[in-house]
């Protein structure tokens, strides 16, 4: 008796050691790869238990999640030269571009391609320096990686598009030769727990990653005979407004939940420093990675005008009848608004009012009452 009780004993043990998740490169994206992932809704990220402390054997419950806004991210070979250490592009949205390099233990990004929503036409292509890794192969709970990294452009005023010189005050650059940003970023990355996701009714075994990520900002000008200068010193009183802008940052903590067999998180949720949750994305179910969503060959939706100055009209045709949500979000993700109607006839139109939403780029996108995406459109507002 006293065998078989240790023999049961020692089972349970080899099933609980065994239930951590072991990664390897096999979750690193590869080129034909396309990433898709959703936004969920805030409301219902509020309640999630996502237990932030951490720990061994635990499960986390994200069933019937909420989507707000699906994302399809692309995984190609350089088409460039930007960065002749890469090996594959991941094209996150319209305004970022992370090229990354393969390796035995790790998947590295090695440099950036930004465009600013507000100057869609000005991109800053920088180098990250050293490269940083993504994901890790081989890691266990528990583990620990500090890392640090800097991000540095260096522009012309005769590079900086008229839209961004009428920003500064008149005159502002008038004696600089170039101006540089640089971004010095640390971060702790921790393996803090590992357990179950249950997500779409599917459980997914995952080793959950902590990343603490800090940065400081830093913009000179150089001056002729005097050299690189601090911003904040050579506008003085007219730096004031750039506060927040620069400096210490404040830290922001990502939690990541990785599977083996999956190319995407299965879930990231980013929190403040104090615990507030910012925003939480899931991984696509199999059966709902089409961002066009059902009906969309039969439906005919229009948006316009298109920029915005005040007004947009909505219009949705050849949809079933029922009940529909238009929601309109920033390039963050953030919910600027949300309309609920319902869809009766052949055609149903709505007006909808961004006279205070702040000039740059948006999503709007319609959804039915399963939470499915049915349109997604860009919209510029002025």
């Amino acid at each position: 008796m006293k065998q078989c009780l240790l023999f049961l004993l020692l089972l349970v043990s080899a099933v609980s050691l065994s239930a951590q998740e072991e990664l390897t490169a096999n979750y690193f994206p590869v080129v034909g790869d396309t990433l898709r992932t959703t936004t969920a809704d805030s409301a219902w990220a509020a309640g999630l238990d996502l237990q932030l402390e951490g720990g061994m054997d635990l499960s986390w419950d994200f069933s019937d999640p909420v989507p707000l806004v699906q994302g399809l991210a692309p995984v190609t070979a350089p088409d460039d030269d930007l960065f002749p250490a890469a090996d594959l592009v991941i094209t996150q949205n319209l305004f970022n571009r992370n090229y990354y390099r393969t390796t035995a233990n790790a998947l590295e990004l090695v440099g950036t391609s930004t465009r600013v929503a507000l100057l869609p036409d000005f991109g800053l292509d920088t180098p990250v320096s050293p490269a940083i890794a993504e994901r890790r192969t081989g890691v266990s709970t528990g583990d620990a990686f500090d890392v640090g990294f800097d991000v540095v452009t260096t522009l012309s005023p005769d590079s900086i598009p008229a839209e961004a010189l009428a920003l500064l005050p008149e005159g502002a650059l008038a004696f600089v030769d170039s101006i540089r940003l640089t971004v010095a970023t640390t971060r702790t990355d921790v393996y803090d727990a590992d357990g179950v996701v249950l997500l779409d009714e599917t459980s997914y075994p995952v080793l959950r990653e902590k990343r603490l990520q800090s940065a400081f900002i830093s913009v000179e000008v150089r001056l002729p005979f005097v050299g690189y200068t601090d911003i904040a010193a050579f506008l003085g009183d007219d730096a004031e407004g750039l506060g927040a802008f620069l400096g210490q940052q404040d830290t922001v903590v990502t939690y990541l939940w990785w599977n083996n067999d999956s190319k995407e998180p299965i879930a990231e949720a980013q929190t403040s420093n104090e615990g507030d949750l910012i925003s939480f994305q899931y991984k696509q179910a199999l059966e709902s990675t089409s961002t066009s969503g059902p009906f969309a060959n039969q439906a005919e939706i229009m948006l316009y005008p298109n920029p915005v100055t005040d007004y947009f009209s909505y219009k949705v045709e050849g949809v079933p009848a029922g009940r529909y949500y238009l929601s309109v979000v920033n390039i963050l993700g953030r919910e600027m608004l949300r309309r609920e109607f319902t869809a009766i006839g052949d055609q149903t139109k709505l007006t909808v009012d961004v006279a205070q939403f702040p000039a740059g780029t948006y999503v709007a996108s319609l959804r039915n009452d399963r939470g499915l995406i049915i349109s997604s459109r860009k919209m510029l507002v002025r």
